[in-house]
């Protein structure tokens, strides 16, 4: 989204809107008992926060004028999901929102933590002093007997707290609406299930809200399939800036120096944040949130300290001082509220890829013949390989498929006349054993091992299988410098059907999911490892298709007979 472009809505009329929603909230309401006819009303009436010094004071917006632009846009947004920095009062802010909506009713409301450390200490420094502090509460636990670190009773509202380090965590309950907080931190599978707990609500809200990790997974990955709102500011000259698109192009294009000293030593109030259009001084104070996406039914917001009351030259100084790969993670997670992902975390991205993109398309089978590679769970993902004359690979194939679906996998393998491929041997054993029996003289079945071993296998009776054994992280890192090195040719996306787009699309996002995380070997010396279930099941099928092209089946060539 460039800076200059806005919404079809216009200033006046956004104006004229707020001014409407100010006479509104001024109105006082009750609904069943509760102050506070909107959400607004609620956090200004009934919540108290610390202030500066520690002091208890009446809930407010001052200097998070984004808080308050989305209280009102999205107080009853059925979706959310917030891409934050650090300290931005997100927690209170979800906390109130389902107080608010809940009480005087009998809905039930969840939130859902990573662990059991994470859910006790947000009761004890969120749950506990935000009950505590609001007095329209207090008279609803003197009725109740349910008061727990679990599960809290307001008359018939109910609000629980549970935890995804199990999968019966995740299942527990019924639930009307959903807050998922450190949403990056949760078990990626047990997470899944949470959302099927409002299934049965007519109400069935949902809310994501943490701070990042690498791109393209986690919340940032929820995110990117939402509006994706970003906070833009409006400068006197017209022009609208969003800071955060600036400083991913150029960290230092934001920030304007009352002088040069403060470039090199900043001091309170010597920095302050620039128009791109003039260079002027821009307030953060004054904006909107627009939307690239604004027909999406995820309403997504991009939550940063930039606009927060922290002093631009605290902001600047801790940049000048992120000058290592871990310093300037923390900066661009906790302060920019961005992911982030070094060349050691993320050695692949999408431009590696898309460099050796050529003319041609993803096929359904191949005339000659092709190397294969398939990675196996409940789902499978195959990669098909044709050889080319100056000893490369080009993709002309893709599958994916339930492991169940037998038959339509092995039809896959006749239409691409496989010469020689490496199938995943777990976790379904007997799916690739019979794979490999089916196809003894093209398909070989692949262990995970410290060191690498191409044997046979002998099976009750006769028969046998081949098996390759590899080292996971030498062989993923062999990969990830073959496509970078031009090993693979990858299809034309512009010549690509829809559905052919989309599978590719897929296969490049878990190509570049071949990431890695920082370990320790038994003498504390540092060691990278390739993550273990993460969305990259491409990725691991052609790290088996380059293993099947560099150690071509002697026997290869033939098609494992007919299919009954």
């Amino acid at each position: 989204m460039k800076a200059e472009k806005k919404n079809k809505l216009t200033v006046s009329a956004t104006e004229r809107f707020f001014d409407e929603l100010d006479s509104i909230v001024t109105q006082t309401t009750n609904r069943n008992g509760v102050a506070g006819s909107t959400f607004e009303e609620f956090l200004y009436q009934n919540v108290l926060v610390k202030g500066p010094y520690g002091q208890l004071v009446p809930f407010s917006f001052d200097g998070y004028a984004f808080w308050r632009y989305i209280t009102r846009e999205s107080q009853n947004h059925p979706y959310l999901v917030f891409l934050k920095a650090a300290q931005v009062i997100f927690s209170t802010w979800m906390l109130g929102r389902l107080t608010w909506k809940g009480l005087g009713t009998a809905l039930k409301a969840g939130l859902y933590f990573p662990d059991d450390t994470s859910m006790k200490d947000f009761h004890d420094d969120r749950v506990i002093p935000f009950l505590m502090n609001c007095k329209i509460l207090q008279q609803f636990l003197k009725e109740n007997q349910v008061d727990n670190n679990r599960t809290k009773k307001f008359g018939e509202f109910t609000l629980a707290m549970r935890g995804t380090w199990t999968k019966r965590g995740a299942k527990t309950i019924d639930l009307d609406m959903i807050g998922i907080d450190e949403a990056q931190e949760h078990n990626e599978e047990n997470v899944e299930f949470v959302p099927d707990r409002i299934l049965a609500s007519k109400l069935g809200w949902l809310m994501y809200g943490s701070q990042s990790g690498l791109p393209n997974t986690g919340i940032h990955a929820e995110f990117v399939n939402s509006s994706q709102g970003f906070w833009m500011n409006r400068c006197g000259c017209g022009e609208w800036n969003n800071l955060i698109e600036r400083w991913l192009s150029d960290h230092d294009s934001i920030f304007g120096f009352k002088d040069k000293e403060a470039k090199l030593n900043p001091t309170p109030g010597s920095i302050f944040y620039t128009c791109a259009g003039c260079g002027k001084p821009i307030d953060t104070q004054k904006g909107e949130y627009v939307h690239k996406n604004i027909k999406h039914d995820h309403r997504g917001y991009q939550l940063s300290q930039l606009w927060t009351p922290k002093d631009p030259a605290e902001i600047y100084k801790r940049q000048l001082n992120a000058n290592t790969s871990a310093k300037r993670k923390a900066f661009c997670i906790s302060v920019i509220g961005w992911p982030y992902s070094s060349d050691e975390e993320q050695p692949l991205r999408k431009e590696d890829i898309e460099r050796w993109q050529s003319d041609f398309v993803l096929q359904d089978g191949c005339q000659y013949f092709t190397f294969h590679g398939l990675d196996q769970g409940d789902t499978i993902h195959g990669v098909y390989g044709e050889p080319t004359s100056d000893g490369r690979i080009k993709i002309i194939g893709l599958y994916k498929g339930h492991v169940v679906n037998e038959i339509d996998y092995y039809n896959s393998i006749q239409r691409f006349n496989v010469y020689s491929g490496i199938i995943d041997a777990m976790p379904n054993r007997n799916f690739s054993m019979k794979t490999a029996l089916k196809f003894p003289d093209n398909i070989r079945i692949q262990f995970f091992s410290k060191k690498f071993a191409e044997r046979e296998e002998n099976l009750p009776g006769s028969e046998s299988i081949g098996v390759i054994q590899v080292n996971r992280d030498d062989s993923l890192q062999e990969t990830v410098d073959a496509i970078k090195a031009g090993l693979f040719l990858f299809p034309d996306p512009r010549k690509l059907s829809p559905a052919d787009l989309s599978l590719y699309e897929e296969f490049k996002f878990h190509l570049t999911m071949l990431i890695r995380e920082r370990g320790e070997d038994e003498n504390g010396k540092a060691l990278w490892g390739f993550k273990k279930k993460v969305p990259n099941h491409f990725g691991m099928a052609l790290n088996s298709l380059r293993l099947a092209f560099e150690t071509q089946s002697e026997s290869g060539g033939s098609y494992g007979g007919g299919i009954g």
